[in-house]
C-alpha cells in the first residue's frame, strides 16, 4: 500500500487562516491523485457552501473511474450537509464515540452512509508545531473506512463505488433503527465482518442465501472448521466426536498437551489425536465406561451440549445458568446426565 498525503489547507498555526483553503485546490488535488493512480481516495474535510458543488464533476470523473471515494459527514451535531459526504459518488462517514454510540457531535442526516470510531484518535496535525495529535470528529473517523476500501481494492481491484457500499452495508453492525437512519447511517463499519464477506467460502455446497451461511463463513474465516473438500462443506452431513472436539481444539488455539489420550481407540498420529489429548486433559472430553472415546460416533445433539458447556467452563464462562425445556415436545427423551447441559444451552441461546 502506497499512501500519497496531500495537502490543501493552510497550516499557518495561530493565524486567522490556520486550516482554510479553496475548492481550486482541492479539485487540482483529486485530480493530482487521480494522474498517480490512486485507488482510494480519503476526504477529511467538509463545506456547505454552493462552491462546494464544483467538486462534483471531478470526483463523479473519479467514481466513474473505479476510485473509491470516502468523506466525513461534519461536527456540528445538526442537519447540515456538508461536501463532499453529500455528493452520490462518496461515501459519507460519520463517528461514534468511546462507548460506541454515535458522538452527539456527528452530522445526522442523508449522507451518512455508516459510522465509525472517531473519538480520541492519534494522526497527522496542521495546527501549531506538533506534526501528530489526539483529536476527534468524523474527519479522524473517515480514514478508518478508507482503509476497509483500501482492503477491498486489494481483495477486489475491480470494485466500484456501490460493490464497497454493499460490502459496508451487509457486514455493518445495526446499532440505531433498523436499517438505515440518519444517525447511523447502515452502522458501525465491522472490519472482521468487511473481510470475511470479501474472502467468502470456496464450498459450492454452502449457498449464500441459506440460513447458515454467515455462521459457517465466521467459523471457516477464524481456521475452526474445515472442508471435506477443497470445495466441499457438507453442511447436513453428521458431525463426529472426533470433529467437534477438533473444532473446540481450534478455537482454543490449538494448545500444547504433553498428556496422550487416554483413550483405547484413539491412534497415536491422527489428524484428531491432539485434540482428544487435551479435550481429556481439560475435561472437555470423556469417555464411555469400556475406555473408548468412539471418534468415528456421530455426536448427538444432547452430548453436543456437553462438550460445549465443559468448553465454556474451559473459558472461564458461566455455565451454572439455565432454562426449563419442556417446550420441547422430545424434552422427556433428554437423559438425566445430559439434562444440566441442556437448560444451560436453552439459556444461552445455543438451542432455540
Amino acid at each position: 500500500v502506497t499512501l500519497l498525503a496531500l495537502r490543501c489547507f493552510s497550516s499557518a498555526g495561530g493565524s486567522a487562516n490556520a486550516g482554510s483553503g479553496s475548492i481550486s485546490t482541492v479539485i487540482s488535488a483529486i485530480g493530482y491523485a487521480m494522474d498517480q493512480g490512486a485507488d482510494v481516495i480519503n476526504l477529511s474535510f467538509g463545506t456547505a457552501g454552493e462552491s462546494a458543488l464544483a467538486m462534483e464533476p471531478i470526483l463523479q470523473e473519479a467514481a466513474d473511474a473505479g476510485i473509491l471515494l470516502v468523506s466525513s459527514v461534519g461536527n456540528t451535531g445538526g442537519t447540515t450537509l456538508y461536501y463532499p459526504a453529500a455528493f452520490d459518488c462518496v461515501t459519507g462517514v460519520g463517528w461514534t464515540d468511546s462507548s460506541g454510540a454515535v458522538a452527539a457531535r456527528s452530522e445526522h442526516n442523508e449522507s451518512v452512509y455508516v459510522v465509525a470510531p472517531g473519538e480520541t484518535i492519534y494522526g497527522p496535525s496542521w495546527q501549531g508545531a506538533d506534526r501528530y495529535r489526539t483529536d476527534s470528529g468524523s474527519s479522524f473517523a473517515s480514514p478508518m473506512v478508507s482503509a476497509l476500501a483500501v482492503i477491498a481494492k486489494q481483495c477486489r481491484p475491480d470494485i466500484d463505488t456501490e460493490g464497497f457500499r454493499t460490502l459496508l452495508r451487509e457486514s455493518a453492525r445495526d446499532l440505531g433503527e433498523e436499517g438505515w437512519d440518519p444517525y447511523y447511517g447502515y452502522g458501525s463499519v465491522d472490519a472482521a465482518a468487511l473481510v470475511r464477506l470479501l474472502i467468502g467460502l470456496p464450498f459450492t455446497d454452502v449457498p449464500r442465501a441459506s440460513w447458515y451461511y454467515s455462521a459457517v463463513l465466521e467459523a471457516y474465516c477464524a481456521g475452526w472448521v474445515k472442508g471435506i473438500s477443497d470445495t466441499l462443506f457438507d453442511p447436513s452431513g453428521d458431525v463426529s466426536r472426533a470433529m467437534l472436539v477438533t473444532m473446540l481444539y481450534r478455537m482454543a488455539g490449538e494448545p500444547e498437551t504433553g498428556v496422550p489420550a487416554p483413550f483405547s481407540d484413539i491412534p497415536v498420529e491422527r489428524w484428531y489425536t491432539r485434540a482428544v489429548a487435551w479435550a481429556s486433559e481439560e475435561g472437555i472430553a470423556l469417555g464411555y465406561e469400556d475406555g473408548r472415546f468412539a471418534p468415528d460416533q456421530s455426536v448427538t445433539r444432547q452430548e453436543m451440549t456437553a462438550f460445549l458447556r465443559r468448553y465454556a467452563a474451559y473459558c472461564g464462562l458461566d455455565t451454572e445458568s439455565s432454562a426449563p425445556f419442556d417446550r420441547f415436545g422430545d424434552a422427556s427423551d433428554v437423559a438425566g446426565w445430559a439434562a444440566p447441559s441442556v437448560a444451560w444451552a436453552v439459556e444461552t441461546g445455543l438451542i432455540l
